[in-house]
């Protein structure tokens, strides 16, 4: 965070003004609350806190994406105008040159749901949105939208989307290993995976609270993340967390020397019982030892499942 041309670390607990600029460098993210408002900033991420209001905000967006979800009011800031976003969900773009705002629900200036404004050199259009030119970081952002929110894309269409990640994480997997000489050149890549629960008969026991932070087949999110020689599974874990701006909890254990993950996307250790919690596997296996241990190689497959067992609910 930028406040007066000096720069501050930002904590949970921040609390804005005028003027501050949130920045976030590659492989952050951050979230911004205001009233029953939310802004969520993905990687490489910026905006201006215009005015900050007990009830939502006023920003204007510098650079990246940026997710919106009010019930009440709040203001942004594209190519220099100011726009109120009525109990509105929707999907910012800053470019070089080119912004954009797709509108999901409720209104943003002159632009309703299905419609999103574009501005090209100053020159602002209004058009129909088009559901395959959502990234991966807004498809993410629309499933923690609350279910009770009316979107102009249905709950299947939504998961049809997040879907149709699944073919290229595998497609990517079942690819054969790059050579000695290939991976010298070019950073190595891990399929990441993240699921609340492998088996439907788990459903009545989570938190009805959280519920709504999984779609209805189990799973948050695939993707392929590149990394470095010498990464582990929980650098590669927070990368990705951070690029499609996913809540990550965890916390260092001295008797272990090892980082603990305690939440993914909201969703905690105990949330389904005494015995309930996060585990990784890499190419299908448990590993006996903490993810910050486990340094990856090129293409390995690494998933995290949520067990209401202590494992023995998902072959652990």
């Amino acid at each position: 965070m930028e406040r007066g041309g000096v720069a501050y670390p930002v904590e949970e607990d921040t609390v804005l003004c005028a003027g501050d600029k949130i920045d976030c460098t590659s492989g952050a993210s951050a979230v911004v609350r205001a009233g029953g408002s939310t802004l969520t900033l993905g990687e490489n991420a910026a905006v201006t806190i215009t005015e900050p209001l007990a009830e939502g905000f006023e920003v204007q967006a510098v650079s990246g994406e940026i997710f919106v979800d009010t019930t009440d009011t709040a203001a942004l800031g594209p190519c220099g105008e100011v726009l109120a976003a009525s109990d509105a969900v929707a999907w910012v773009r800053a470019e070089s040159g080119a912004e954009s705002i797709a509108v999901l629900t409720g209104q943003v200036g002159e632009a309703e749901a299905e419609q999103i404004l574009s501005w090209q050199d100053g020159k602002q259009t209004i058009g129909a949105i088009s559901s395959d030119a959502f990234s991966d970081f807004a498809i993410v952002q629309l499933s923690h939208v609350d279910s009770a929110r009316k979107l102009c894309f249905t709950a299947e269409e939504l998961e049809q989307l997040q879907g149709d990640q699944q073919p290229a994480v595998q497609e990517n997997a079942d690819t054969e290993p790059e050579t000695a000489a290939s991976k010298a050149e070019n950073p190595a890549e891990s399929n990441v995976t993240a699921a609340a629960s492998e088996s439907s008969e788990n459903w009545d026991k989570i938190d009805s609270a959280k519920a709504g932070y999984v779609l209805s087949d189990g799973w948050i999110l695939y993707t392929t993340v590149s990394f470095e020689e010498g990464e582990t599974v929980f650098d590669v874990l927070q990368r990705a967390c951070s690029n499609y701006g996913i809540s990550l909890e965890y916390s260092w254990s001295p008797m272990y020397g090892d980082y603990y993950i305690e939440g993914i996307n909201n969703i905690y250790e105990f949330d389904c019982g005494s015995q309930s919690g996060w585990m990784y596997t890499v190419n299908g296996w448990f590993p006996n030892y903490g993810c910050s241990s486990y340094v990856l190689s090129n293409g390995d497959s690494v998933e995290w499942r949520y067990t209401c067992s202590s494992g023995a609910d998902i072959g652990g």
